[in-house]
């Protein structure tokens, strides 16, 4: 089973990017969705804007939005 994640990638300097992706379902016996959010999901975020300028700040937010359980759908995380 996967579930589909909307990432909204934002920099300091005006870029943004959208991008939905399907990763893998956390499993079942997973009450604590930090481990996913930050092993599976955190590492499709960013678009490579801010690769050649470090410093540049950013802000990601992930959204599930669609998933077999759909207790999961509007479950989001940001970083940044």
């Amino acid at each position: 089973m996967t579930v589909t994640v909307k990432i909204e990638n934002t920099y300091e300097d005006g870029h943004e990017s959208v991008v939905e992706v399907e990763v893998e379902n956390p499993e079942p016996e997973d009450d604590d969705l930090d481990t996913w959010w930050e092993d599976v999901v955190f590492p499709l975020t960013g678009d490579g804007h801010g690769a050649k300028h470090p410093k540049l700040g950013c802000f990601y937010e992930a959204t599930v939005i669609r998933a077999d359980d759909q207790r999961m759908v509007g479950h989001t995380r940001d970083w940044g």
